[in-house]
């Protein structure tokens, strides 16, 4: 029986290097090309952040061809409605540091005394709540949308279990479903309460 012999070098293989190479290396996007794609190049006017990888060659053809304000004259706009809509001063940090805007602040022992007082009342803040959670699937099936009060809760459950109950719609077998759908989502907003 033939014996392996291991080199130095085989056993001194780290996979997580071979896993950065992978990563770093990426072809160039122009067809047929299989050279390396270093050099970024935006793909469109409307979206500079998504970008072609090219090789030297051709990213010195795409730049040549590129002309952004012809572009952004040929979807209908002028360069410089363009250029407000390209550079706003609170794009990246506008969404984050709303919610100090919107909502009270943290004041749990009142030592800032009372809102309604002060007239430093602030509108709730609207939770948007997708549809394809739990959460918005339960709102879907509760027919609800935030705010909404315990109160407001139980209202919108009883209507709809006297609505879908089983004993009441013995003849439709989808009403079961619905109901467990029902009493399934009260539960679930019951406890996000």
């Amino acid at each position: 029986m033939a014996q392996i012999v291991y080199s130095a070098r085989m056993l001194d293989f780290d996979w997580r290097t071979l896993e950065l190479e992978k990563r770093d290396t990426r072809p160039c996007d122009h067809l047929g090309c299989d050279q390396e794609g270093l050099f970024p190049a935006p793909k469109n006017v409307h979206n500079l952040a998504s970008r072609y990888y090219f090789c030297l060659e051709h990213v010195k053809a795409y730049n040549d061809q590129w002309n952004y304000i012809d572009q952004i004259r040929s979807t209908g706009s002028s360069p410089d409605e363009a250029d407000c809509r390209q550079h706003h001063p609170f794009k990246r940090h506008g969404k984050p540091f709303s919610r100090f805007f919107y909502q009270a602040p943290n004041d749990p022992f009142g030592m800032l005394g009372d809102d309604e007082e002060n007239g430093h009342t602030l509108p709730p803040t609207q939770k948007i709540i997708s549809p394809k959670t739990k959460e918005g699937k339960a709102f879907v099936a509760l027919e609800l949308s935030w705010p909404f009060t315990e109160a407001d809760l139980k209202q919108a459950y009883k209507t709809l279990a006297k609505k879908y109950h089983p004993d009441l719609n013995q003849d439709d077998p989808s009403a079961v479903e619905k109901f467990r759908e029902v009493k399934e989502s009260y539960e679930l907003l019951k406890i996000l309460l």
